[in-house]
């Protein structure tokens, strides 16, 4: 079934670029101040891509852009780029973003069977250990690490 085929998981993650204070100190009796740049809407948002297929070495594909984050409008051509790098037939794993639901996208993969085909995670996928790999490489270096056998 999925013989000589790229299995992908995807999935996408944003980042406020304004940094973020938790705790600060000041004289007693005096609020402190924290003075930012003004631009608290800077963002940067990405789309990530883990490939497996047996003989070849596991694949990373990272995309990224600034402010707006990834919408039914940029699946198509991320896909086709991702099929261009790999270069050969994709199982794509995802989860049920509303742009990878989206009817526009559907109908977009069905014109695409040579090569794409696409799993979806059921609701609940990600939020357990070992939900969705992608994740595991976007979780912050400070955040503890949950083995997926435990």
């Amino acid at each position: 079934m999925t013989e000589g085929r790229w299995i992908v998981f995807e999935d996408e993650s944003g980042a406020a670029l304004a940094g973020v204070v938790r705790r600060t100190w000041g004289q007693r009796g005096t609020t402190p101040v924290i003075k930012l740049n003004g631009s608290r809407g800077d963002r940067e948002n990405m789309v990530a891509f883990v490939a497996y297929r047996p003989g070849f070495e596991p694949r990373l594909l990272v995309w990224h852009k600034s402010r707006e984050g990834y919408t039914k409008e940029h699946f198509p051509l991320l896909l086709t780029m991702l099929y261009a790098r790999l270069g050969g037939p994709v199982t794509l794993v995802w989860d049920n973003y509303s742009s990878h639901t989206s009817a526009g996208v559907r109908e977009w993969a069905e014109g695409q069977e040579r090569w794409l085909r696409i799993v979806q995670l059921p609701p609940y996928a990600g939020t357990e250990p070992g939900g969705a790999p992608v994740e595991d490489r976007q979780r912050s270096p400070r955040e503890p690490r949950i083995p997926f056998d435990s």
